[in-house]
């Protein structure tokens, strides 16, 4: 099954920032998400890392980073970590096809009955997906399963392709290129990352861009993969295949994720405003503003300047960019949670660990734990 988890605002009531996902609450149907889906989608804390730091490619304001200062509380799109818990008499297809039905098929049909094609493509909007690494695959059988789904609810090819277009993807560091790709879709990858596997390209024609990047000054390039897919790469002999690193090498590389992520969730956030309109996504709108910062970084223009002025362009529904003030508090309630999670886990370990020990009498116990702690 995959368990989903929606990450918030650390408040006293929700000290670890994030809320399972319950049967029957589904955030497909609320608004926009974005589903975050980590280099190892069966592992719990990899999903939370990876939500974690796709909040600073999305430049919100995190315990880690300023960034451009934007809150959380206010962001227009929900973060949701992917997590799969694949039970040993489950397949992974059954797992995907469950995914499916429960989340993304209330989205384009009622009840197994065609809805109106635009209608279906509208609510589409509300899914977008970032992958790091082996997430990618994930988000290719997502797709797959999602196309079985719309061929039995009985949707036309063409508005099969146009339903799917409407799902905004971004893989980053993804193993292998999926060139039959039918969600509008951005990869960022490094030709120089050996987990990376392109037997399928013609190799005289991969020669040719890896030679391109090479004698290039900014070693960055696009290049489309289908009408629907664009792929972003640099070549970097020092890269290491983890997300961090792909976000922060690069001359114009870590500007042009966050500008791509920022134009698909923006179409997201605004479609969802205008209640009856679709206002569809196209891939040459994730790509605008991409030439203008390749052109400053190739003028020599530091990274930090280029991704300042990106900073000053965002403009989501509703944005609200934190005071200094409003940071302050903000990191004086993150301390104040983290302290909390600290002594509940300890807790949890005393319980769990010591014969006879129940949450009961460790709760008068554990050092420094009154009701204060709960009330920072």
């Amino acid at each position: 099954m995959i368990e989903l988890y929606e990450k918030k605002q650390k408040t006293s009531e929700n000290p670890y920032g994030s809320q399972k996902v319950t049967f029957g609450n589904n955030p497909f149907m609320r608004g926009p998400v974005l589903l975050c889906i980590g280099d190892d989608p069966s592992s719990r804390s990899v999903a939370k890392k990876t939500t974690n730091y796709l909040a600073n490619v999305l430049r919100l304001r995190t315990q880690e980073a300023d960034n451009a200062s934007i809150s959380m509380e206010n962001f227009p799109i929900n973060l949701v970590s992917y997590h799969s818990v694949l039970p040993s008499n489950h397949s992974k297809k059954q797992e995907i096809e469950d995914f499916v039905d429960q989340y993304l098929g209330p989205l384009v049909h009622n009840n197994f009955a065609k809805i109106h094609p635009t209608r279906a493509m509208k609510n589409m909007r509300n899914v977008n997906i970032a992958t790091f690494g082996n997430g990618a695959f994930e988000a290719n059988r997502i797709e797959d399963q999602l196309l079985d789904l719309l061929t039995r609810v009985g949707y036309s090819e063409e508005e099969k392709r146009q339903i799917l277009s409407q799902v905004f993807a971004i893989f980053i560091g993804a193993p292998k290129v999926k060139f039959n790709e039918q969600f509008t879709s951005v990869s960022f990858t490094d030709l120089e990352d050996s987990t990376i596997d392109r037997s399928a390209e013609h190799p005289a024609l991969l020669k040719i861009f890896r030679d391109k990047l090479k004698y290039d000054p900014l070693h960055e390039e696009f290049r489309s993969i289908n009408p629907n897919f664009f792929e972003y790469c640099r070549r970097d002999e020092t890269t290491k295949h983890t997300l961090e690193d792909y976000y922060s090498k690069g001359k114009a590389f870590p500007v042009i994720i966050s500008s791509v992520m920022y134009r698909g969730l923006n179409n997201s956030a605004v479609n969802h405003d205008a209640t009856e309109v679709l206002l569809p996504l196209h891939i040459s709108q994730l790509t605008d503003d991409a030439g203008n910062y390749m052109a400053q970084a190739r003028q020599g223009v530091a990274t930090k300047t280029i991704m300042d002025s990106f900073d000053q362009s965002i403009a989501y529904p509703g944005k609200k960019v934190l005071t200094d003030g409003e940071k302050k508090l903000i990191d004086q309630l993150d301390i104040a949670c983290d302290h909390i999670t600290s002594l509940l886990n300890n807790r949890e370990q005393k319980t769990t660990t010591l014969p006879g020990v129940t949450a009961e009498n460790t709760e008068t116990t554990l050092p420094g734990l009154n009701d204060s702690d709960f009330d920072r």
